[in-house]
């Protein structure tokens, strides 16, 4: 039995996005779009007008260094990022279609590469604690991310969080990530587990939509990550401020 924010609930299985839930958010995206923009300005020329467009495109705020809670690089997968700036400078340089994907393509296969991970990674308070109690509680644990596997599985290992879930699905896996309910039903039955029985605890309107979606028990929002409460409350069924309001009793 779980009780969140004043909520009991009796799952069997939690499904945790990653960035901004179990991870931080902020120190991990912001080093990868510093790197991305220095990448790139050593391979072709970027305008001020190309610069703003890839700021406005990823929903990159500078006013406030902070990221759009509904933005692409908040919410979508790494390949659809790279379409995005692909199409930028497809648009505001004389690169053609294919030039622009292979650059953004290559540029971004470097920064994943060169992204010092260890310095990144940080866990959301005592993330490995709570994983632990929930597993000791009996319950079934997972990961659905909109990240890649190469950098979801190291960020997890780095964290020492890896060996606490049944099941990680990524952004780059064949199944389509949430909001489409595809992921957290497929993990569901992988387990064996009804969709009923199962919460999701995230800190996107997608993780939230998501739940809803595959009709799971609950969906509970943290805003721990890049969405307020005001963004995250018209479809959360709980509203907490991290995951450390998940207590097992």
């Amino acid at each position: 039995m779980l009780k969140i924010a004043g909520c009991c609930l009796d799952p069997s299985l939690v499904i945790f996005d990653k960035d901004g839930t179990l991870l931080d958010f902020t120190l991990m995206w912001h080093a990868w779009f510093r790197l991305l923009i220095t990448a790139l300005e050593k391979r072709i020329t970027l305008s001020a007008e190309l610069g703003l467009a890839i700021e406005e495109t990823l929903g990159y705020q500078p006013n406030t260094d902070s990221w759009d809670a509904e933005g692409p690089l908040t919410l979508a997968p790494i390949g659809t990022i790279c379409l995005l700036l692909a199409g930028l400078f497809y648009r505001y340089t004389e690169l053609d279609w294919n030039q622009a994907t292979s650059l953004i393509n290559s540029v971004e296969k470097e920064v994943r590469c060169t992204l010092p991970l260890s310095e990144l990674v940080r866990p959301v308070g005592d993330a490995r604690g709570l994983l632990i109690r929930l597993r000791q509680a009996g319950l079934h644990l997972a990961v659905v991310t909109s990240d890649i596997r190469q950098i979801t599985e190291e960020s997890l290992r780095i964290a020492h969080i890896d060996d606490q879930f049944d099941i990680i699905l990524c952004g780059d896996d064949t199944i389509p990530i949430k909001p489409a309910p595809d992921a957290a039903l497929a993990v569901c039955a992988h387990l064996g587990i009804q969709p009923g029985q199962a919460v999701m605890v995230g800190d996107s309107v997608d993780d939230m939509r998501m739940a809803r979606a595959a009709g799971l028990m609950s969906s509970v929002g943290v805003t721990s990550g890049a969405s307020q409460a005001s963004i995250l409350a018209p479809l959360a069924d709980i509203l907490i401020q991290d995951i450390h309001e998940i207590y097992v009793i």
